[in-house]
């Protein structure tokens, strides 16, 4: 099968991290994938051999309707000459570019809802309503994303989850109270309940710390507040990091603050290593993966006390957050990237076929 992706860049995010993954799945299962974007510059994240990537990008000086017409011009004469039989939308502002596109040909076009879309634009609200039917095909991450959707669009959908990524290392135990979340420095992700629940925090243990990985533009107003809430030298901003995984698993727990997710990449990641998590259950995603009190904990969102107790119980507790760290563990059973690429396969021939 030829795989086709359309997303803006592949930069450093969530949905870039996903197509990466699947990318290289793909591969593996001897199918043949080209990547296309509408701004070059280098991915965040490694490619597996033989992915190609493929740039429809125009002068940023060229009027609005004339951008999207010789991109969609591009891309159209880039799916013929590929062969391209399956091609993802990786956001609602791309369907539009892969409709056009497509025009003429056999190629299949399968929207894909990253995010919460209650929390969508005007513009995008009216994409969903008027473009997502005419999609041959439309994954969810949740059931709860689903419902938004017209139902033309969810008669014709299927809802797969992220995959977890295949982490074998055994976690590093630290003697120091190390904290560490990840994710885009973004009003979305809402740190700053984070940095009020780890000053709470950092009132009973003085000596704790608190990592942030991730880069966005909200990284000058945070360093600010932590510096007005007295705990600048206790927390780090990281930045981007490639090895977030082995990142993660030096240290104590890990800590998610958003207020709006699709389906959290950083959450499974955490668990993946085995780390006691606690996130905000925020709509939609920490609440499918987290079963509260067994594999994580889940608080309310924007709470910075109840984040706190919940930092301080990980502390406290050992024993049981090491058992919990072990739940957590089980998503790469339950998110193995051989049963999601296997709903993936399934979905695609079902969508070629119909």
């Amino acid at each position: 099968m030829i795989i086709g992706f359309l997303i803006y860049s592949m930069g450093g995010g969530g949905a870039e991290r996903t197509v990466s993954l699947l990318s290289e799945k793909f591969c593996r299962q001897g199918c043949s994938v080209v990547i296309y974007v509408l701004e070059g510059g280098e991915p965040a994240y490694p490619l597996a051999s033989g992915v190609r990537i493929k740039i429809c990008q125009v002068s940023e000086k060229e009027k609005r309707a004339n951008r999207f017409l010789k991109r969609s011009r591009t891309l159209a004469v880039y799916l013929r000459q590929d062969g391209i039989q399956v091609l993802f939308t990786v956001s609602i502002s791309m369907i539009r570019y892969a409709l056009a596109s497509v025009a003429g040909t056999a190629c299949k076009v399968i929207g894909c809802e990253r995010s919460n879309p209650y929390n969508l634009s005007f513009m995008h609200r009216l994409a969903v309503k008027f473009l997502t039917p005419f999609c041959d095909g439309y994954l969810f991450q949740t059931e709860g994303a689903k419902a938004f959707y017209p139902l033309r669009t969810q008669k014709k959908s299927a809802v797969i989850a992220n995959m977890a990524p295949e982490y074998q290392k055994e976690r590093i135990h630290p003697k120091e109270i190390s904290i560490c979340s990840a994710g885009r420095l973004h009003p979305d992700k809402d740190f700053v309940t984070l940095l009020k629940a780890f000053r709470i925090f950092q009132k009973k243990y003085p000596q704790s710390t608190l990592t942030i990985y991730g880069d966005g533009m909200l990284k000058q107003e945070l360093v600010r507040l932590s510096e007005k809430l007295g705990i600048k030298t206790k927390v780090l901003f990281q930045g981007f990091v490639e090895n977030i995984l082995d990142e993660f698993s030096r240290h104590m727990m890990f800590v998610f603050s958003s207020k709006s997710e699709g389906m959290p990449n950083a959450l499974i990641e955490a668990m993946s290593t085995g780390l006691p998590c606690i996130s905000a259950d925020c709509c939609f995603g920490p609440g499918e993966l987290i079963q509260n009190g067994v594999n994580g904990w889940l608080v309310p969102v924007g709470d910075a006390q109840k984040m706190a107790e919940r930092m301080e119980w990980v502390v406290e507790h050992p024993v049981e957050a090491e058992q919990m760290g072990r739940a957590a563990r089980r998503i790469q059973e339950t998110n193995a990237a051989g049963v999601i690429v296997g709903r993936y396969l399934e979905y695609m021939d079902w969508v070629i076929g119909k």
